[in-house]
């Protein structure tokens, strides 16, 4: 009994030595070395000069071309573009790299991330020439943001103090282990020469809602009927808008299918190209977008695609009969749903301070109330709802004077089903086709116009 008790201390005593040995090793290899020469990595290129970057890891590959000035991932859907400042920043990265020796113990190479098969190889090339050859690990240091890194075919392993695996998107203590493909992509949905653009069209189930084109003076005119015109800088700033619209994924088209009933928009340039968008399915906050010569999908939320849902009247003519509140010398208001009916005339005081706005028998009100009411008539975005309006009866009708013109807002009332179309129908001066006035606009009208009846 007390030889085999002698036998089990010595074994554990041996043990509890090779465990120490162990850890004495590993934080020899672990203590920060001073720097000397050749115990220091340095990169071994001038970014300026980089044309080729290639980055593998166990399931997503970069590969990364300069042609010309542009660079292109060329392994992603066929070729698209990078992004140039994520390319940019990465090599930029390396410039003041200055990585201190660790180890050059062949072991520990898998234990600090870098082996063949664990590293995240990273090769840099220069018109064809393979400048750098490198295994970032896979593994940061404990507690801290650096990183391991050794070249090809030596097993010297450097500490870099720069988190490069975060910037690539690899994060393991967030089980975070590849490539963060999109971040090298240029998501950037179309490029936009706002002067070479001729032609603007929007359709959304074959029914056209915009039909733009510039003449020869660079006016841009309206295919769907409005009598107060196209205003030059609302196209502009929509194509300004469109050139620099970003989706926030790409992906493969094989899953979404987009017909002729697509929301649709076309641009036309003067080389006689055409460009389209197509919006495809709605995904949880999302919709799709097919670009015109491109193998795969851009993923837009909804909120943005919002920017680019647009009607003619979202770029027609505002306040066209140049309405000024402090000019307007009548307003008449019947407010039928409601029985109330106001003529207010903007006449001089009594006491000679300057214009009021008083009734025929002289009774005075607010004048910042009237002006209210003349400022949200002259910005009104006059949408067309691009469906037949039905019959309804009238709700609400104005009438303004300036300069001795008269002027008729008629809102008849909503009696859409359809809550896509949904709007109060607006005919100004009884021209034709009426417009569409919407729930929050109409809502805003009669409150001012409430407020003003109580003074």
């Amino acid at each position: 009994m007390k030889q085999s008790l002698l036998i089990f201390g010595v074994v554990a005593v041996l043990l509890v030595g090779l465990w120490v040995m162990k850890n004495a090793r590993n934080a020899r290899e672990e203590r920060e070395l001073p720097f000397s020469g050749a115990e220091v990595y340095q990169p071994a290129f001038d970014p300026k000069t980089v044309t080729e970057v290639v980055i593998a890891s166990p399931k997503v590959n970069i590969h990364c071309r300069k042609d010309k000035d542009a660079w292109q991932v060329v392994n992603v859907f066929g070729g698209m573009p990078a992004d140039p400042n994520t390319v940019t920043t990465f090599l930029n990265s390396f410039t003041s790299v200055r990585g201190e020796m660790r180890s050059a113990d062949p072991s520990l190479l898998k234990a600090y991330g870098v082996s063949d098969a664990d590293g995240l190889r990273i090769q840099i090339f220069a018109a064809g020439k393979l400048l750098e050859d490198l295994y970032l690990g896979a593994k940061a240091t404990q507690g801290k943001r650096d990183n391991f890194l050794r070249r090809a075919g030596s097993s010297v392993v450097y500490v870099i103090p720069d988190d490069v695996l975060n910037f690539l998107g690899i994060r393991p203590d967030a089980g975070k282990n590849e490539i963060d493909r999109d971040q090298w992509l240029d998501k950037k949905i179309m490029m936009v020469d706002t002067a070479a653009v001729t032609g603007l069209d929007i359709t959304d189930g074959g029914k056209p809602l915009v039909a733009l084109t510039k003449d020869a003076k660079g006016a841009w005119l309206s295919g769907i009927r409005y009598p107060f015109g196209v205003d030059t800088a609302k196209v502009n700033g929509y194509l300004d808008m469109l050139g620099n619209l970003r989706a926030f994924a790409v992906t493969a088209p094989e899953a979404f299918v987009f017909d002729d009933k697509s929301w649709t928009l076309k641009l036309k340039r003067a080389t006689g190209e055409a460009l389209a968008i197509q919006r495809g399915a709605k995904d949880d906050g999302t919709f799709y977008l097919k670009v015109s010569g491109k193998e795969y999908l851009y993923k837009v939320a909804v909120y943005h695609f919002s920017n680019l849902g647009k009607t003619a009247g979202d770029f027609f003519t505002t306040n066209p009969f140049g309405f000024d509140e402090k000019k307007v010398s009548l307003l008449k208001i019947d407010y039928a749903a409601d029985k109330k009916k106001l003529e207010l005339l903007h006449v001089e005081g009594k006491s000679g301070d300057g214009l009021e706005w008083k009734t025929a028998k002289g009774e005075s009100f607010p004048a910042e109330k009237v002006e209210q009411i003349v400022q949200m008539l002259k910005n009104l975005p006059l949408l067309t709802p691009g469906v037949a309006q039905p019959r309804s009866d009238m709700v609400l009708s104005f009438s303004l004077r300036q300069d001795k013109e008269t002027h008729d807002y008629r809102i008849r009332n909503n009696t859409f089903k359809d809550p896509q179309y949904a709007c109060f129908p607006l005919m100004i001066d009884k021209l034709k086709p009426e417009f569409c006035l919407e729930e929050g606009q109409m809502r805003s009208l009669t409150a001012a116009v409430d407020a003003l009846s109580r003074r």
